[in-house]
């Protein structure tokens, strides 16, 4: 997001935020659309919203200079992993570590894997996948419950837990401690970094064979 600010608002930078007007913000969506990035005009104007806002109550304005502008209409995209692509996946997550490397390169490895096939299996967001804790897991009723403070909006979420991804999580022992997934976030966010992918919307064509 930051090198988008970069991007497209540099024509800003040195203007006071009391005198930048609907028309600046205007010519910056209508340049960004012309590209035909239509998602990412919006997202500015998602992204400018709520500064102008607090500007507002700052009362270094009266008025939301992005209000007004229609932005463009966006259709959600469905995204299904093919028996094929699922059969490589898997063959990835049932290979073995190399013996070579450290235990905690090792663990790495794992913690990885173990995102991965959340993922997979759930279609959660990412951020919700590394804030999971084993209070939040139901293995009796197969449910994960996500509290509304960690759901976008705002509501509390429940998805149902495939019998393979349970027998993961327990054989992993990420529902045996107090802290649950957050013992796997430091590795993943340190080590790989995952908090960039994005997993969410993908679903299965088929249940695919598998073993982990």
């Amino acid at each position: 997001m930051a090198q988008r600010v970069k991007k497209y608002l540099e024509s800003l930078y040195n203007t006071k935020i009391s005198e930048i007007t609907k028309e600046d913000i205007q010519k910056i969506f209508d340049k960004i659309t012309a590209r035909k990035h239509y998602v990412t005009a919006n997202s500015i104007l998602k992204l400018l919203s709520p500064i102008f806002n607090k500007a507002i109550e700052w009362g270094l304005l009266e008025k939301n200079p992005v209000c007004g502008i229609k932005r463009h209409k966006e259709e959600s995209r469905s995204r299904y992993v093919t028996n094929e692509e699922m059969g490589r996946v898997m063959k990835v997550l049932a290979e073995k570590e190399n013996s070579q490397l450290t235990e905690e390169q090792k663990q790495s490895k794992i913690s990885e894997k173990l995102f991965l096939f959340t993922a997979l299996f759930t279609a959660a967001c990412s951020g919700n996948i590394l804030a999971m804790r084993c209070e939040e897991i139901s293995l009796s009723e197969k449910i994960w419950c996500i509290p509304k403070t960690k759901s976008k909006n705002g509501k509390t979420l429940y998805i149902g837990l495939a019998d393979k991804l349970i027998e993961v999580l327990q054989n992993r022992k990420l529902c045996s401690k107090v802290n649950g997934y957050c013992q796997v976030r430091k590795t993943i966010v340190n080590t790989y970094h995952i908090q960039q992918y994005i997993e969410h919307g993908l679903r299965f064509e088929k249940k695919p064979e598998y073993r982990m």
